[in-house]
């Protein structure tokens, strides 16, 4: 189906070279992807003057990781890389003078992961029976990650980052990274706030802040100490912190209460040991923010949709690519382009498979996230006041009548399927948070997404070396959401200083850090035969 004011026909003719080829000054480019990045990059492009053409294989914009997204836009966070590091690294690190035989194998598979009790009775269940229960892990690497030789080469080079960069240069980069983030987080609050304030309202953007939830006593101790304060000791005055751009106050369980009532409600209410409270940070749905943005893209910049229409192979020719192979409704066709023509690859955890077509191996894995959500729930009055409440183990979000809980992950190759015993250990959790929703619990639906996790954490934009007018933008795989719009905005310059003759030091002096960290030169490279790895 196409969905599109400016038909769609005219822009296959344009980028085929057929009636009315392309004139010096007119700049086409084809986005495949539409999803959160997808969206904003043909967003970022046609607000430079390009007709875009987006191509995606679901019946409408944001259906996959883009909808399970939790939403929120914290400033200078890049904890979560490291924390799934620490989870590889210190399992793997176990294993590592096992002998690679089967049994092996299975060993790790079932070991890899870290696990913990469930505190607190199941719904309908015995407490006793429940704190003997083991709970599925937070984080997993399942046996069909570990069969899959593309696993290993990510692995591989997710190691060399974590492990064996030096401090300057890794200094540098989270440097750069978060300089990044903050900026592209500014860059996605101005077009929902300034640039399309309907749209900010469509998405349900706030500012209401974030509080997480600290139940571990030493965690709490040292983020007590790194603010100046003497952990185990009561305070006189609020104990205030600052993370990159992030600022905020520490509260003690008692402070928080009175900030935030709905904290009383957690059956594990005796376990915390502190909040951290940042009051400015904004979140955003970001399924109901592409969908909007995608409508502009349509009916304001003439962005043309492909749906339903997947792309079943790339083919290039002399450092080009020559021409995309689509499927649509059961026809397969193709799609010659110009060497003038972008062809951006924004389709997330799904792009190292597409352009496996080219030999090419992208550094990327997918990273399977879950979110609970209902619709309109009848019991709220114990929700917060759309307050970002993160705990130990879920991201709990609230966007107009829609509640939200989020957590991840699995590496479980692309697979969509939920883990039922995921499932149902993240619903524990939530109904520990939100007892009173417990009657609530059987229209609780779930959304999985593969989210884009890059193996050296940060994000991917720009163009491929191998070819002239291949570009790819996705990643980092833990916060790829809030800094969208930036990356695509990194892309369109990128293909406007290769295609269009942009100047690149005045492209450059655009961003308020170094692009080059995120190109995909000397990242994306050429696929390894299986028999190397």
């Amino acid at each position: 189906m196409v969905y599109s004011r400016t038909p769609v026909h005219d822009v296959l003719n344009v980028t085929a070279g057929g009636k009315g080829s392309l004139s010096d000054s007119e700049k086409v480019s084809i986005v495949v992807g539409g999803g959160c990045a997808g969206v904003c990059t043909a967003f970022k492009l046609a607000m430079r003057g390009h007709r875009v053409l987006v191509v995606e294989s679901c019946a409408e914009p944001a259906q996959e990781c883009s909808a399970a997204a939790a939403g929120g836009m914290v400033l200078g966070d890049t904890s979560m890389w490291h924390k799934v590091a620490h989870n590889i690294l210190e399992q793997c690190k176990l294993k590592a003078t096992a002998r690679a035989d089967a049994a092996m194998w299975r060993k790790v598979a079932d070991n890899i992961h870290p696990t913990r009790k469930l505190e607190g009775p199941l719904e309908g269940g015995d407490a006793s029976a429940a704190a003997q229960e083991q709970a599925p892990p937070f984080f997993r690497i399942t046996r069909r990650a570990l069969c899959d030789s593309h696993f290993w080469r990510f692995l591989l080079d997710f190691t060399r980052a974590s492990l064996f960069s030096s401090e300057s240069v890794a200094t540098s980069q989270a440097a750069t990274s978060l300089a990044f983030t903050d900026w592209a987080i500014d860059d996605l609050l101005r077009i929902m706030e300034v640039d399309y304030p309907e749209l900010g309202a469509r998405a349900g953007l706030t500012r209401q802040g974030s509080m997480k939830v600290v139940y571990d006593e030493s965690e709490w101790g040292a983020i007590v100490k790194a603010a100046g304060g003497t952990p185990g000791e009561e305070h006189t005055r609020l104990l205030e912190f600052v993370d990159g751009r992030e600022q905020g106050v520490l509260l003690s369980p008692s402070e928080a209460l009175r900030i935030a009532p709905e904290l009383a409600c957690d059956t594990n209410v005796g376990r915390i040991c502190g909040v951290k409270f940042t009051p400015g940070t904004a979140s955003a749905h970001c399924e109901w923010f592409t969908q909007g943005l995608a409508e502009i893209c349509r009916e304001r910049l003439g962005v043309a949709f492909m749906f339903n229409t997947k792309v079943v192979d790339v083919i290039a020719e002399g450092g080009s690519v020559e021409s995309l192979v689509l499927r649509q409704e059961g026809r397969t066709f193709r799609i010659p382009v110009g060497p003038r023509v972008g062809v951006v690859f924004a389709a997330g955890s799904w792009t190292p498979r597409l352009l496996s077509s080219l030999n090419l191996y992208v550094p990327m894995y997918p990273l399977k996230g879950y979110t609970l959500l209902i619709d309109r729930p009848a019991e709220v009055r114990a929700l917060p006041s759309h307050r970002i409440v993160a705990s130990e183990f879920v991201y709990a979000t609230r966007f107009h009548d829609q509640v939200r809980v989020a957590s991840m992950g699995h590496f479980d190759g692309w697979n969509l399927e939920a883990d039922a015993d995921t499932v149902s250990f993240l619903k524990r959790e939530w109904m520990d948070m939100y007892p009173e929703m417990r009657a609530e619990a059987d229209r609780i639906r779930v959304v999985v997404g593969l989210r884009p996790f890059v193996a050296d954490g940060n994000v991917l934009a720009g163009r491929v070396s191998a070819y002239h007018n291949l570009f790819v933008v996705g990643g980092p795989g833990f916060n790829g959401w809030k800094t969208a719009s930036g990356a695509a905005e990194i892309v369109a310059s990128a293909v406007e200083t290769t295609l269009h003759g942009a100047d690149a030091k005045a492209e450059s002096a655009k961003f308020p850090f170094d692009v080059s960290l995120f190109s995909p030169a000397g990242r994306v490279k050429s696929r390894i035969p299986i028999s190397w790895i």
